[in-house]
């Protein structure tokens, strides 16, 4: 079974660093660059060459080209330089997906998604090693599934990558780095349904960390008209004076939050809503 990694968490799995070579933003390439590279037998990657499994302990094992490349499934390309391909089997019809970011000698940094029917829409960004005959993982930066710390929008330039992370409820006030007490942010909503903002983090390939660096809310899936102003379970009412609050700020075109920003949300959650 496959487990969704959550972003919150941060880095899940610690491999052996970069090499100085990769660490190093002169020899990083992107764009068609870092895509031209990332062959095997002068094509391009099967997107079932990067499937790999979402549990630590199989992560780290490599991946045989050789097995991967399915010469009857045809990758689909597009535009935004993602290449898929659906499993013929029609137990699992899971579509895999890749987009190669950048590169530095053997390493690859590369999005991938997987999604099927019912299981999961899962995202990763991580560093892999190619040889001749496998790859493998070496970095993993962030991972999840649809809300739950859901990847996407990626940019790249040549010193990093910015993307956005679906965060919940929950997760934006964890985010603002403000003393709430647990007792009050686990009433909000959690998981991969609650889409409630998008934060944005850069990730410098010198330094190989990533920095949050704002968070815009989202209240188009917020339920709040039904739920009761006052009495009720307390979980509902911390939600919906967390929705009442995100209207606000939407509503008066400030749902683009800075990190000063997003502290003073999360204080005006705790004074509103506690």
């Amino acid at each position: 079974m496959r487990v969704a990694i959550p972003v919150a968490f941060g880095i899940v799995i610690w491999l052996p660093p970069l090499p100085s070579a990769a660490q190093t933003t002169g020899v990083v390439v992107t764009g068609d660059s870092a895509t031209a590279r990332l062959v095997y037998h002068g094509k391009a990657l099967h997107p079932f060459c990067l499937d790999f499994d979402a549990e630590r302990l199989d992560r780290v094992k490599p991946i045989l080209l050789a097995s991967c490349t399915d010469t009857v499934v045809a990758i689909q390309a597009d535009a935004d330089g993602w290449r898929r391909a659906k499993h013929r089997d029609p137990d699992t019809p899971r579509i895999i997906g890749y987009r190669a970011l950048a590169s530095a000698g053997d390493r690859f940094l590369v999005a991938t998604e997987a999604y099927g029917y019912g299981s999961g829409q899962f995202s990763n960004l991580f560093w892999v090693r190619l040889e001749s005959d496998r790859v493998a993982v070496v970095r993993d930066i962030a991972a999840g599934d649809r809300c739950g710390g859901g990847l996407s929008g990626y940019t790249v330039d040549h010193s990093g990558v910015v993307f956005r992370v679906a965060t919940t409820a929950r997760d934006v006030i964890k985010l603002a780095r403000v003393s709430v007490p647990d007792s009050l942010r686990l009433r909000l909503r959690d998981g991969y349904y609650a889409c409630d903002g998008n934060a944005t983090y850069r990730y410098d390939f010198a330094s190989q960390r990533r920095t949050l660096l704002s968070l815009t809310l989202d209240t188009t899936g917020a339920y709040i008209d039904g739920l009761p102003s006052v009495g009720g379970p307390p979980r509902e009412r911390a939600q919906l004076c967390f929705d009442r609050l995100a209207r606000e700020y939407v509503v008066s075109a400030r749902q683009v939050l800075s990190l000063t920003d997003l502290a003073a949300f999360a204080h005006a959650f705790l004074a509103r809503c506690a």
